[in-house]
């Protein structure tokens, strides 16, 4: 009996935590309520870069950061989205919220707006730091074909997914193919190039990226 009412206990805790943290979030402008209809019901796959809602940091760009356990990010519309115990879902203000990071099984995916000036639109940082960054935008767009019922002519879609990477320097913005010879091409380094063959880096793990990156960055002059 005692431990079903510390569950009981944890849960009213855990939802009191969700519907206090909706209520703090700024909504983005013009999505002011949350959404609660279905909006891709008819959409074959899905919008969010993450197969499953994750807990997440959403930072403001006065400093409050803000812990909310239900964040994904919504690769149709480009926006870092939250949602609330009843699934109702709020579209952030990406006006104030510049950085947002989820948690998901100790591996932490940031998320970062203002690269460049003008550009809010959210980014995947593989690698952030204070002049060169290597980020990653996907995309996923409603591909409209049509298909004939029994009854009636509709309109079914469905999600193409699409990824581009880009590297960040001295605040210009260069898109680059996420590969070995293209990066390095890029950089024109022969001493990067040297560090990677020594290291035996490969690319297509983020954290070795993240360590080629992190040299150059170090070893601009090389």
């Amino acid at each position: 009996m005692k431990s079903y009412s510390l569950f009981i206990i944890g849960l009213l805790i855990l939802i009191s935590d969700i519907v206090g943290a909706q209520s703090k979030i700024i909504a983005s402008y013009g999505n002011s309520d949350p959404i609660t209809e279905p909006r891709y019901n008819k959409i074959e796959g899905s919008p969010y870069q993450f197969e499953v809602w994750l807990p997440g940091k959403i930072h403001h760009i006065e400093g409050e950061i803000i812990d909310h356990p239900l964040v994904n990010y919504n690769a149709e519309n480009g926006k870092i989205e939250i949602k609330d115990k009843n699934g109702a879902v709020t579209i952030i203000n990406e006006v104030v919220y510049h950085k947002v990071e989820l948690m998901d099984n100790g591996k932490t995916y940031t998320f970062v707006n203002r690269v460049r000036t003008g550009d809010i639109s959210y980014y995947k940082a593989i690698y952030r730091g204070e002049k060169l960054s290597f980020l990653e935008k996907m995309e996923k767009e409603i591909q409209k074909e049509s298909s004939v019922d029994y009854s009636a002519f509709k309109y079914i879609g469905k999600f193409n997914k699409k990824s581009t990477t880009y590297i960040l320097q001295d605040g210009q913005l260069s898109e680059v193919f996420r590969g070995k010879k293209k990066i390095l091409d890029f950089f024109d380094s022969n001493a990067l190039a040297k560090y990677v063959k020594a290291e035996k880096l490969n690319f297509k793990r983020n954290e070795d990226l993240a360590k080629a990156f992190k040299y150059m960055e170090e070893n601009p002059n090389n």
